[in-house]
């Protein structure tokens, strides 16, 4: 009986892994405060990446989002004025769109 409760569990838990992945394509993200990047966690967008600093939280890292791979609209930095690198963008593969970086 336990071994079938523990083959239960372990089936339970990877069917959440596959909902989960399943999930993690996002439309439009617009991130302003640093606890927002920490919270990111989609690996593509269908649409922009949009971060702006809206200065009650200052941005000052955007290693959060490595998982991204693809943007299929814009990627907009913008008045980070805290932000010390754009590292965060390295598992970035594809960007439909334009990088456009303003005031950082």
């Amino acid at each position: 009986m336990r071994k079938k409760l523990l083959l239960l569990f372990h089936i339970g838990l990877f069917i959440v892994g596959l909902t989960y992945s399943a999930i993690s394509q996002c439309a439009t993200v617009t991130l302003t405060t640093q606890t927002a990047v920490n919270n990111f966690s989609c690996t593509s967008l269908t649409g922009d990446l949009i971060i702006m600093d809206d200065g009650t939280d200052p941005i000052t890292t955007i290693d959060p989002i490595f998982n991204l791979t693809t943007v299929d609209g814009n990627v907009i930095i913008d008045g980070c004025n805290s932000l010390l690198s754009y590292q965060g963008l390295d598992g970035l593969s594809t960007v439909g769109g334009n990088i456009h970086l303003y005031d950082n």
